[in-house]
């Protein structure tokens, strides 16, 4: 059976004097029993009655401090929380705020803009030449970097497209797929394009970092050698290194991503016949040409 709870702090009661008991024992006592003597046995089993609730008070003060403690620790922890969740949304918020502002660079103290500008290539180059893929040199040509970099500020960088490079698939702006309607030919360019456009190009694989070192390696070969070929003295000589450097790079790159196989073909070994028959076609072609002229 529970134990009932005191509602009275026993420490503050005063022993009855039990006169009312004194006054109905006349003539109820038992043998050798004297009135003080009841009096005084009934005054210690209230004192010993008292000292139960004495310490029964103590031990529901006791319980209900613990209580309260235990109350105040759950508030504590639940406001904890509540201030702990208020804090975490406000710096989520502050953290939306912070990532919707522009990111704009710190100045740089005493670093001056460079003296020359280095080549900007389109969006859409660079997102070729990550990727490994073929790109024509007109890209790389100062005209088409002039272009780019007047149509870096005017268009939006907000629009994305996926792409997959070195077998991951990311997120670019739009304008990284979108080719130039003004692109030429590699077999059109003049060699003095083609010659400042490589330096482009090169540059441009190496930060891309997508580019084994031996394959940008054999590719600077591979100018170096047409650059320095004797064919170029020849009358429509540097037509034919063009035409021969245009066809050769579109095969290189056909090799690099065509399955099976895990080498491809030195770009930089110069297969002489092959740049001979096409000097040998061009000649031919320049004399049917001025065969017709004289006709006409």
């Amino acid at each position: 059976m529970p134990r009932v709870r005191l509602t009275i702090d026993p420490n503050g009661e005063i022993v009855p004097t039990f006169e009312e008991v004194r006054a109905g024992l006349a003539g109820r006592l038992k043998e050798g029993e004297t009135e003080d003597g009841v009096i005084e046995e009934l005054k210690a089993n209230w004192e010993a009655a008292r000292q139960q609730r004495i310490a029964q008070w103590a031990e529901q003060v006791q319980e209900d401090e613990e209580e309260r403690r235990r109350e105040e620790e759950a508030t504590r922890l639940e406001e904890e929380e509540i201030r702990k969740a208020k804090e975490k949304k406000l710096e989520e918020e502050r953290a939306k705020i912070e990532a919707a502002k522009p990111k704009v660079k710190s100045i740089a103290r005493n670093k001056h803009v460079d003296t020359v500008s280095a080549p900007t290539p389109s969006a859409f180059a660079v997102n070729k030449v990550k990727a490994t893929e073929y790109v024509e040199l007109h890209y790389f040509t100062p005209e088409s970097c002039k272009e780019a970099r007047e149509q870096e500020f005017t268009i939006s960088q907000d629009s994305l497209a996926a792409t997959h490079i070195n077998n991951q698939f990311v997120l670019q702006p739009v304008a990284a797929h979108r080719p130039s309607s003004k692109v030429v030919a590699d077999a059109q360019l003049s060699w003095r394009q083609v010659s400042i456009a490589k330096t482009a190009l090169i540059e441009c694989m190496r930060k891309s970092e997508s580019w084994p070192e031996d394959h940008i390696t054999s590719l600077e070969t591979f100018f170096y050698q047409l650059d320095n070929s004797p064919l170029r003295r020849q009358e429509l000589g540097e037509e034919a290194i063009i035409e021969y450097q245009a066809q050769v790079r579109q095969e290189w790159h056909r090799d690099l991503k065509a399955p099976g196989g895990d080498q491809v073909f030195d770009i930089g070994d110069i297969n002489e016949e092959k740049l001979n028959r096409i000097h040998a076609k061009i000649i031919v072609e320049k004399q049917a040409e001025g065969l017709r002229a004289v006709r006409a």
